[in-house]
C-alpha cells in the first residue's frame, strides 16, 4: 500500500480507506501473506475503467492497470 499511496499522493490511512471501499464494491481482491496484504483488480471491468481514466486525464507513465502486476503496483 505504501507504493500506491505515494503514487496517488495520499496518506496511507486515506489509501487504506479507499481500498476498503473498492474491496466492498468488488473491484479489488485481497490476499494476505503474513502481515502483507496484496491487492489486485477483481475484474476486467475495473482494469478497463482504470485504462479509460488514464486516457481521459492523460498519463506520462504507463496506465495504472499496466503497472498492476501480480497483485502489486510497480513503477
Amino acid at each position: 500500500m505504501t507504493d500506491l499511496a505515494e503514487e496517488v499522493g495520499l496518506s496511507q490511512s486515506s489509501t487504506s480507506q479507499h481500498l476498503a471501499i473498492l474491496r466492498e464494491q468488488g473491484l479489488v481482491h485481497t490476499r494476505r501473506v503474513a502481515q502483507t496484504i496484496f491487492y489486485s483488480l477483481q475484474s476486467g471491468t475495473a482494469r478497463t475503467m482504470l485504462d479509460t481514466l488514464a486516457d481521459i486525464f492523460g498519463s506520462r507513465r504507463r496506465s495504472p492497470a499496466e503497472r498492476v502486476h501480480a497483485g502489486r503496483l510497480t513503477k
